[in-house]
Order: structure tokens, then sequence, then C-alpha cells
């Protein structure tokens, strides 16, 4: 199974579960929806995650 990855925008609060390359993509990216810039701390493994 792969490797899961919570995401929490710090701008625009999207939340949404990502695989390694969709997480990828963001970090180089920033993310989908607001197009900011985020770092590794967005992401948080789903048994880990707590909503801000």
């Amino acid at each position: 199974m792969p490797q899961q990855f919570i995401f929490d925008c710090p701008e625009c609060d999207t939340v949404v579960t990502v695989g390694t390359e969709i997480r990828t993509e963001i970090l180089e990216h920033g993310c989908v929806l607001c197009e900011t810039a985020v770092s590794a701390d967005a992401f948080s493994q789903p048994e880990k995650h707590q909503r801000r």
C-alpha cells in the first residue's frame, strides 16, 4: 500500500489525503487551490493528524 499523507494548507485550510507523488508536487509547486508555497510541516501521517 502506498504511503499516505494528510496535507493541511496553512493558508486556505484545504485538508486532503495524498500519496507520495502528489506530496512531492505540492512541495515543489504549492497548494493546488491557493498556490501558497508550503513546507513538509504541512503534511502529517494520517494516524498522527490533528486539525489546527
